[in-house]
């Protein structure tokens, strides 16, 4: 167990430090950010005429999202989010758990739990976990594959041809020559298998890793509801 009693996660050598910050929503405020930029356009024009082309305009538009949580602790901390629009409003409890590469001074948002509404929002998906994470899923498909299989055949056509029987015939050459450029092909398909296999089982972890610490949440979030009630009735 991490800090907050969060389940680390460990697969292959690879760790993320997993933490969460719990508390009661004080308030939620969001906003949308649109980002113009353009791209294309130019053109020439000299003394027989020319041509022209206006640019193409586009934009982005980004919903940035600001909310303050009174922790446990009494303490008060804005959990500021980007591309995502969640749900939560004043009072409710809630549990935003966090996730960082093992050495990395920051981390990033995994998963919010709101015990009021007995709801859960995934804040990253199991890609950019796994990109953010530096876990080593992604890409299945590397082009350092295919120059492998282009040197191994490059080099190994002419050693073929040169070691074929002086009297081969041609039939016998080209079978040799398709056999070979098939090995390069089968190289990659092989190696692309196996690295969606390889990231399939690593997103089957995060995925029940992730469930674990929402049931780690939920059940903090009892445990803490208990005791105010305990406290109460003691008063």
């Amino acid at each position: 167990m991490g800090p907050g009693g969060m389940d680390q996660f460990e697969y292959r050598g690879k760790k993320l430090v997993v933490w969460s910050e719990s508390g009661v929503v004080l308030s939620a405020s969001k906003h949308s950010v649109t980002n113009v930029g353009s791209y294309g356009g130019g053109g020439w024009v000299g003394p027989q005429g020319g041509t022209v082309a206006a640019p193409t305009i586009v934009s982005t538009t980004t919903t940035k999202q600001e909310i303050w949580i009174r922790l446990d602790d009494g303490q008060e901390k804005a959990i500021k989010l980007s591309g995502l629009d969640v749900s939560v409003r004043e009072g409710q409890r809630v549990t935003f758990i966090a996730a960082k590469p093992e050495r990395a001074e920051t981390g990033f948002w995994v998963t919010l739990v709101n015990h009021a509404a007995n709801e859960q929002r995934q804040l990253t998906n199991l890609k950019e976990i796994d990109r953010k994470g530096k876990l080593g899923g992604n890409p299945v498909w590397r082009w350092t594959d295919l120059i492998i299989a282009f040197v191994f055949w490059r080099v190994s056509a002419p050693i073929l041809q040169e070691v074929m029987p002086r009297g081969a015939n041609f039939t016998d050459l080209m079978i040799s020559l398709i056999v070979l450029s098939a090995l390069p092909l089968l190289f990659v398909v092989m190696r692309y298998r196996q690295r969606r296999q390889s990231r399939a089982a690593l997103f089957g972890n995060l995925n029940a890793w992730i469930e674990r610490n929402v049931s780690i949440a939920r059940s903090a979030a009892r445990a803490t509801a208990g005791t105010g009630t305990l406290a109460a009735k003691t008063a």
